[in-house]
């Protein structure tokens, strides 16, 4: 019922995930990534609940998403 919220898992907080953030760096630009207790704050895009309402896929760009979809493993969620 709360439609404000986007729940994600950070899978960065259990699993290294610094090639990709280096592979889409050398494909848009350098990437501000967060961090938490020193590690890449990266989200599994399997693991999201979200409802439409949040606005979180407006920031999405389909042409940045083409530019990488064949050079990053797991682009979606790198992304």
């Amino acid at each position: 019922s709360d439609l404000d919220t986007v729940y994600m898992f950070n899978e960065g907080a259990h699993r290294d995930r610094g090639e990709q953030a280096v592979q889409i760096n050398n494909i848009l630009g350098e990437v501000d990534w967060p961090k938490e207790d020193n590690k890449i704050v990266y989200y599994n895009s399997g693991m999201f609940l979200l409802s439409k309402e949040t606005g979180l896929f407006d920031k999405a760009n389909i042409e940045e998403m083409q530019a990488i979809c064949n050079n990053v493993k797991f682009y979606d969620q790198t992304y």
